[in-house]
């Protein structure tokens, strides 16, 4: 999975929890929790955001839902690819979902890009 942060902006993102087949949405307990943390991505990454906490807003359907603030979103530094990638955004970020559910624990990574509006 990858995501777009606008650094400065609000941001919001759905994360689903899938069972085992790898496709069907696993329906969740209302005492599982999620938590989001991101760092920059390399040899010697630095921590960005640490354990902000996801609202599960569909047990029946296994949806969390990240929200980020402004204030938080304006941390992350956009970095953009060479000439011949038309100067994209590329993924300089890390970011990792700690689920912490009753049926058993489970993590996510997704690549983070970032991109600044002037």
């Amino acid at each position: 999975m990858k995501l777009i942060i606008y650094a400065g902006r609000d941001f919001k993102a759905d994360f689903t929890v899938v069972s085992s087949d790898g496709v069907t949405a696993e329906v969740l307990d209302v005492g599982d929790t999620a938590t989001f943390s991101a760092q920059t991505a390399g040899v010697e990454p630095v921590s960005i955001l640490s354990d902000i906490p996801m609202t599960l807003i569909d047990a029946d359907n296994g949806l969390f839902e990240l929200s980020l603030t402004a204030d938080q979103t304006i941390l992350f530094e956009q970095y953009v690819g060479f000439q011949e990638d038309q100067y994209k955004p590329i993924g300089n970020h890390d970011g990792y979902v700690d689920f912490q559910l009753v049926s058993g624990n489970r993590q996510a990574t997704v690549t983070i890009s970032v991109k600044k509006i002037v």
